[in-house]
């Protein structure tokens, strides 16, 4: 699986060069060519390689899961527990359902307060926080449906949520996939 990953990153990189327009990433990634996955991930140019790679790959995914998330209006009401509020158990749902088919590890911890999504081995762990949870809209503030998670002209998505904290979370997962497509050894549990 990791071999076939690795051919998938390089091939997308390819592509991404050859269309690029700067002599310097294309001298940079032919130069990365030959490498191996552990010696790649210290090369300098790697981190703006990956982030070119992720947009490419996983782009699209991030702005559909992004807008179903938004959609969700898991807002904290004391009348219920988190398992029992409808916004919350959809967003998990979704989390879920994301993370099995990037193939992380996914748990539900604390009565619901907490999703655990992991992949790597090792005795120390890097740990990436996120929250799913949100205040409520006044929508008089807002020039759109704070939840209707509508990506607008120009690839911004403007909703409760988006930027504080659902975005940030699964940017950090579809990096984190990215990161794994590259076959680059992991030395710890992230």
């Amino acid at each position: 699986i990791r071999e076939a990953a690795f051919t998938r990153f390089r091939a997308a990189v390819d592509g991404r060069v050859r269309r690029a327009g700067s002599d310097v990433i294309k001298k940079e990634w032919r130069a990365l060519a030959g490498l191996a996955p552990h010696q790649l991930a210290r090369a300098p140019v790697f981190p703006a390689i990956l982030r070119s790679y992720a947009s490419i790959r996983y782009g699209k995914d991030l702005e559909t899961t992004l807008g179903e998330l938004v959609r969700c209006r898991t807002i904290q009401d004391s009348a219920l527990t988190i398992t029992a509020n409808p916004a919350f158990v959809r967003a998990t749902a979704i989390v879920d359902s994301l993370a099995r088919a990037h193939e992380f590890e996914f748990s539900v911890l604390v009565d619901g307060l907490a999703l655990e999504l992991a992949f790597g081995t090792g005795a120390d762990t890097l740990g990436i926080w996120g929250h799913l949870d949100v205040v409520p809209a006044d929508t008089t503030g807002w020039s759109v449906d704070p939840w209707a998670g509508i990506l607008k002209e120009g690839g911004v998505l403007e909703a409760r949520g988006a930027e504080d904290d659902k975005g940030p979370f699964l940017a950090s997962l579809f990096a984190l996939r990215a990161l794994r497509d590259t076959g680059v050894p992991l030395t710890r549990r992230v």
